[in-house]
């Protein structure tokens, strides 16, 4: 082998090298958005069923306000 032939692999080989280290450093990161996004994916699931839950509550309150308020009006009726 010629020494271009020894230089060329020794690039190769080191690019080679930058190459895996950084696959693993994106499979990393990867991993940790995976995971972020399922926590998001969690929380927005709380917040949406608590909302919901706040919504029911609220209808229920106007519900029996104007239930409430119809009694009112009809008890004053003779």
């Amino acid at each position: 082998m010629t020494e271009a032939d020894h230089v060329a692999r020794d690039t190769a080989t080191r690019a080679l090298s930058l190459i895996e280290a950084h696959e693993r450093i994106c499979s990393e990161r990867q991993g940790h958005i995976i995971q972020n996004l399922s926590e998001l994916k969690r929380g927005m699931e709380g917040l949406y069923r608590r909302f919901w839950s706040v919504a029911v509550g609220v209808i229920a309150l106007l519900i029996s306000a104007c239930g409430g308020l119809i009694y009112l009006i009809l008890a004053r009726v003779p």
